[in-house]
């Protein structure tokens, strides 16, 4: 029964934390869905057009924060309860998310981006340690490919959420800022996630599935302060594999960060290409465009992960 039950709890564990990421990139999207409505004066409640400038510096924004903030709650992360860290993020990107969709000018809408990047980083760089933590080497890597497929599926629902929301508020009640409904979907589920993470999230002893709780809990304890701050980093700086695999992550984060945030925008400039006489809507070339990133990425995730199972079993054989 405590076997069944230690089982159970694992894996509520991972499917909170899934569901916390799939919003994670839900949220982070849902401002491409709608940026073409979010530029047009007439539409976005501010007055004036937002132009192709501004609308990137929000996602930039955005990551700027989220870069600047990752490594102090890592630091965080590793001295403290991590469930309530996260609680505590979310509620964060949650608020802000909300209150970016009361903006009345631009430069709101950019301050409020910055504090869901805030919330997003104190999520992201703790979650996957959880996970690491409850499970096996042997069993992590299908465990952290379920968590880290809800990347492209959020990414994808993202850009319908924004679109199809925004055209239904829209077409129901003639609002003109309709966009702003597409932002308040996320933080709803995200207060939900908060009650979810703080009631039924394990909390697992760090480095307990590697068989080095106590090890972990000495040195951890036995550090604080900016000297072990600064001693991390130096740590992380003279590991190469965490150098070059860090330099590649970005490079591919700089490339589809940029499709993600423009692609669905240039689909809708294009879509004057006419077909029997009939123009593609906005919310019909966001949605298909979502849709086939989504399926695209998905097939990539699966066969990275079974090439990377092949080399890992290889790599242990010594071939």
């Amino acid at each position: 029964m405590a076997c069944h039950k230690k089982f159970c709890i694992k894996y509520a564990t991972v499917a909170i934390l899934t569901f916390i990421n799939l919003l994670n990139y839900i949220d982070r999207v849902t401002l491409a869905g709608i940026l073409t409505q979010l530029q047009n004066s007439a539409q976005n409640g501010f007055g004036t057009p937002v132009t192709d400038t501004e609308g990137g510096l929000l996602q930039t924004a955005f990551i700027v924060s989220y870069m600047l903030l990752s490594p102090l709650f890592g630091y965080l992360g590793d001295r403290y309860t991590r469930k309530y860290i996260i609680a505590v993020g979310i509620t964060l990107w949650s608020c802000f998310t909300l209150v970016g969709s009361f903006s009345v000018n631009y430069r709101m809408l950019l301050a409020t981006r910055c504090f869901v990047g805030v919330g997003e980083a104190s999520y992201a760089t703790i979650a996957p340690t959880i996970i690491a933590d409850l499970f096996l080497p042997a069993e992590r890597l299908a465990v952290l490919t379920v968590f880290y497929i809800a990347i492209p599926l959020g990414s994808a629902l993202g850009y319908i959420i924004g679109s199809e929301v925004a055209a239904l508020v829209q077409q129901l009640f003639k609002v003109s800022a309709s966009w702003r409904w597409a932002l308040r979907v996320t933080p709803v589920c995200g207060i939900i996630s908060v009650l979810l993470v703080v009631i039924f999230v394990s909390e697992p002893p760090r480095g307990d599935s590697e068989g080095n709780f106590k090890a972990a809990k000495s040195s951890v304890k036995g550090k604080s302060g900016i000297r072990a701050y600064m001693e991390d980093i130096s740590y992380c700086l003279t590991n190469k594999t965490f150098i070059f695999s860090t330099l590649g992550f970005s490079a591919v984060t700089f490339s589809t960060g940029a499709l993600a945030q423009w692609a669905p925008t240039f689909v809708v400039r294009i879509s004057t290409i006419v077909k029997s006489g009939h123009q593609y809507s906005q919310q019909t070339c966001v949605c298909v465009w979502g849709w086939m990133g989504d399926v695209c990425v998905h097939a990539c995730v699966c066969m990275c992960e079974h090439v990377c199972v092949h080399v890992c079993v290889q790599w242990n054989k010594g071939e």
